[in-house]
């Protein structure tokens, strides 16, 4: 005896959205009639495709099943919030339906690739078999494309990736050009690297998990935004202090590689002090949730034994550079690294202390058996 579940996947909740139902939907009627109501509400709908094309998998496998064999069809939901907390609906939500149907493996029918990052959740859970993508046919003609196209753009989640930076270029242009700003245009590739950086180190999805966590912690949240608002602040200061540094030198008629030097010796206590607060923020919010964060810490000390490593350095290359002879012996490693290594100490007992907090905390958890 075989029981197969056939589920689609709704990330962003369009059956709550526009037809006013709430997952898990189980069952052919059940599911039936909600691609109907989502269809009138919405008949440009994808996912009403693939809940179609779900119903269709289902006919099919129970006519292949046996006599004592089960195939069951869900629709799961998540939340018009796409990220964590869509995620977790449909989490509890496959948890549900398992527990109800008991299901031995299960069939995937996916219209997208963002219904396809869940598969990791749903295998944790149960068995996938077999993922059967949807794949509308759509007009080829010029229409057709420019209408799909403004349609996509309607996209919330595609308006916040795509369209929003490529405005955000625009309005840097213009104002640029509007006040004879060059600087302001010269630092658009600035700009779009740390974006596609901040893109490609999986930033949204931290971002999105402390918005997550402030929501649901308004007192930390209220201390966190304070100190990330001090951070702000102090990176401000940074950029000022090093513009500041950079005119002055520049009128002195100084060479470029100590103007440099200088600019980032001067700004670096400011970058490290706005580092500081951006971590004490997370440490904060960690603590109001009863987390531990000893990583955190640990990231403070090495940023602190970076800064003073970089200061030290910094101030001999600027020596060097007006003429000093630095001397590398006994009497002068002492007074010019000595803090340096005792920063590099503290950084290490940090993390080793860390590291023994964490795995403590993982034994207690831990279930041993008899």
């Amino acid at each position: 005896m075989t029981r197969t579940l056939v589920l689609v996947i709704d990330r962003d909740d369009d059956l709550g959205v526009k037809a006013g139902l709430r997952g898990p939907v189980v069952g052919r009627r059940n599911v039936l009639a909600a691609a109907l109501k989502l269809g009138i509400a919405d008949p440009e709908e994808s996912d009403t495709n693939a809940i179609f094309a779900a119903l269709r998998q289902h006919d099919l496998i129970l006519e292949e099943a046996g006599p004592e064999d089960a195939v069951e069809v869900t629709i799961l939901t998540g939340d018009e919030r796409v990220g964590v907390r869509s995620d977790r609906a449909i989490a509890l939500q496959i948890e549900d339906v398992i527990e109800t149907f008991g299901p031995d493996r299960a069939v995937m029918v996916s219209d997208g690739a963002e219904d396809e990052s869940l598969l990791p959740i749903i295998q944790s859970r149960i068995a996938i078999d077999h993922v059967h993508r949807v794949v509308v046919r759509q007009s080829k003609g010029l229409e057709g494309t420019y209408y799909y196209i403004v349609k996509a753009l309607d996209d919330p989640a595609l308006q916040r990736r795509i369209v929003l930076p490529i405005a955000l270029v625009f309005v840097t242009i213009g104002i640029g050009i509007a006040f004879k700003q060059a600087w302001l245009i010269g630092a658009l590739p600035l700009i779009l690297g740390i974006y596609l950086m901040a893109r490609g180190l999986g930033m949204e999805a931290v971002f999105s998990r402390i918005v997550t966590e402030m929501n649901s912690n308004t007192d930390g949240a209220m201390v966190s935004t304070v100190l990330w608002s001090m951070s702000f602040i102090s990176g401000l200061l940074a950029a000022a202090t090093a513009w500041d540094t950079y005119q002055d030198l520049f009128a002195q008629n100084e060479a470029m590689n100590i103007i440099i030097l200088t600019m980032i010796d001067g700004s670096l206590q400011w970058l490290i002090i706005a580092f500081l607060f951006a971590i004490l923020g997370g440490l904060v919010l960690g603590a109001r949730r009863g987390r531990f964060r000893g990583r955190l810490l640990v990231v403070m000390m090495f940023v602190l034994t970076i800064w003073e490593f970089s200061r030290t350095a910094l101030t001999i290359a600027i020596d060097g550079l007006n003429g000093a002879n630095y001397t590398f012996d006994p009497n002068t490693f002492i007074p010019d690294w000595g803090a340096s290594l005792l920063f590099l100490t503290g950084a290490w007992l940090t993390w080793r202390t860390v590291r023994v907090v964490e795995r403590r905390d993982e034994d207690g958890k831990r279930f041993h058996g008899v």
